[in-house]
């Protein structure tokens, strides 16, 4: 054994060597335009499909018993009086619209897990990509969640039972166009 020799496996394998070198290149010169790909970076367009609030089983009953949900009704969404918005109850094609909305409003939150590119390089493009579609996807699945009984069938009727507990509405202000276009939520709560 004194005249072995000890290689590492980078060594004995130069071909490996220029692999990582090469993917490592392709992912430095690349990652811009993969991050760019990301379901995160197209645009949300989507058809009107949500229901209008005065549509939603239980909100005549409503506006009877509270005289000032009626109020604040006219005031935001009476059409005659020439308001710009309209109340909404989303539907499952509203969802990319209302997470591009959420979205934009805990920016601030996702920064602060992002790298800085001067730093990190390469690896900093990736990662913000990867944070970005993560924090996107657990936007949508938060959505999804929360607006599960309502797309289903949305009605403003306390349910019954144990999903009693639970009830809540969610509603989206839009700006009133006609037809069927594309939506931007201006706010939803």
């Amino acid at each position: 054994m004194a005249g072995a020799q000890c290689t590492t496996g980078r060594a004995s394998r130069p071909w490996a060597v220029a692999l990582g070198a090469l993917l490592w290149l392709l992912a430095y010169e690349s990652a811009p335009a993969l991050i760019s790909r990301l379901p995160v970076a197209r645009e949300a367009v989507s058809v009107r499909r949500a229901i209008p609030l005065s549509q939603v089983p239980g909100t005549q009953e409503l506006m009877d018993l509270s005289p000032v949900f009626r109020e604040k009704w006219q005031a935001v969404c009476d059409n005659d009086g020439g308001s710009v918005f309209e109340l909404l109850v989303p539907e499952e094609p509203d969802v990319q619209s209302l997470a591009d909305l959420v979205d934009g409003g805990f920016e601030r939150m996702v920064q602060d897990r992002k790298a800085e590119g001067e730093q990190w390089g390469p690896v900093a493009g990736l990662w913000n990509g990867w944070v970005t579609w993560s924090e996107r996807q657990l936007t949508l699945g938060a959505l999804r969640r929360r607006l599960a009984r309502f797309l289903a069938g949305p009605s403003l009727q306390r349910p019954q039972g144990a999903g009693a507990e639970e009830w809540n509405l969610s509603v989206m202000l839009v700006p009133q166009r006609s037809g069927p276009q594309a939506i931007e939520p201006a706010a939803y709560f």
